[in-house]
């Protein structure tokens, strides 16, 4: 007589054993993190009479970046890179880009931000000044996946007060005034204001994130049920967030982009396969692995890069991202679902349409899949040495 497997001889289902790898490989100290395509690095801009100051500390993997791909034969990166930045992080005045002289390129062995470049510019007036910059964009980690940079600002002015906490994309420029702004408007609100905004864009412009709230729309039963899937995504992504910006969590830079697009390809596939089972709690399981390792891709030197400036909370800039991650989801997931709903409604009404709606569904959902694995093998390619 056939006896039932004890629960602890019973084999995990799929879906849990892609959760259990993911905590795995997340805990492991092994490696720095440098994956998914977000460098980060620091600008002090000081304003002087006449003059701006523009001092930009970068890390290792933008210079890397930007010299693997330029082509050239350069044999001084750290020259190379000041050149290009000169090129890609602009200062204009009205409609005007000025004019930029590298001043110093200087190295500083063993710093998180160990590349330290110094630019001089010379306003015709004392008008507004903005800061623009698109470093890297044109270079893709994987198709349709470019690299991104990102800069904390600090404006210096002379007799007043350090502004602390602007951040600079290559979505968002920076407009300064040559007058030192109101004090409340240099401390935590513009803080977490320009991270909430970091992690809206995060999400719609990132192809990884929306092939991965497609599939779990397509799996979802209900809006509840979306809901909490989605809010256990951006759960796990600020918790190795933190982990990783306390430097709790090292993983390697060659695991975390495909991880990311295994997970993509696993959650459609369970949706093509056995659409009751991608209905149930292995989604979560799901989520919550695919959002550990994505929240370590913007962790990497978040840290590093908050501590050249004191003034700005870590704890405000976290809590921005991680909302702003949520109302990103949010936006997609919601709308996707209400499309979906509207569909099965549709197939409901006569019997020869609900036939279209289980096949409509498995195809919606081969189709992400498919484009899961083209993510994955053009992150594997980007992970190889």
């Amino acid at each position: 007589m056939n006896s039932p497997l004890s629960p602890l001889a019973r084999p995990l289902p799929l879906s849990r054993w892609f959760a259990l790898a993911c905590l795995l490989l997340t805990f492991s100290p092994v490696g720095r993190v440098a994956a998914h395509p977000v460098a980060q690095g620091a600008i002090e801009l000081s304003l002087q009479p006449g003059r701006a100051l523009v001092t930009a500390c970068v890390t290792e993997e933008e210079m890397l970046v930007s010299f693997a791909h330029s082509g050239a034969g350069e044999t001084d990166p750290l020259a190379q890179h000041g050149r290009y930045l000169l090129r890609h992080l602009q200062l204009f005045q009205g409609v005007s880009v000025l004019p930029g002289t590298l001043l110093s390129a200087t190295q500083r062995p063993g710093a998180a931000l160990p590349a330290v470049y110094q630019f001089e510019f010379h306003p015709a007036n004392a008008t507004a000044l903005t800061l623009r910059q698109d470093v890297l964009r044109e270079f893709d980690f994987a198709p349709g996946n470019p690299w991104e940079a990102s800069y904390l600002v600090r404006i210096e002015r002379e007799g007043s007060p350090a502004e602390n906490g602007r951040l600079l994309t290559a979505r968002e420029p920076l407009i300064v005034a040559w007058q030192s702004p109101l004090a409340d408007t240099a401390n935590s609100p513009n803080v977490f204001a320009a991270f909430f905004r970091h992690g809206w864009h995060h999400i719609m412009g990132g192809y990884d994130h929306l092939l991965f709230m497609c599939a779990l729309v397509l799996a979802a039963r209900g809006l509840w049920g979306l809901a909490k899937v989605v809010t256990v995504f951006t759960a796990a992504h600020t918790l190795t967030i933190i982990l990783a910006v306390k430097g709790w969590v090292h993983v390697p830079s060659g695991i975390v982009e495909p991880m990311i697009a295994g997970s993509i390809v696993l959650a459609a596939l369970i949706t093509v396969i056995r659409p009751q089972r991608a209905r149930e709690s292995g989604q979560l399981a799901l989520a919550f692995g695919f959002g550990l390792f994505h929240g370590l891709g913007f962790a990497g030197g978040l840290l590093d890069v908050l501590q050249t400036q004191p003034g700005t909370s870590v704890a405000t800039a976290i809590a921005g991202f991680a909302l702003g991650v949520e109302a990103g989801h949010q936006a997609v997931a919601l709308p996707l679902f209400c499309l979906l709903l509207l569909g099965r409604r549709w197939t409901a009404k006569t019997e020869s349409r609900a036939r279209l709606y289980s096949p409509s569904l498995r195809l919606a959902s081969g189709a992400v899949s498919l484009a899961g694995m083209f993510y994955l093998a053009a992150a594997l390619r980007a992970s190889t040495p």
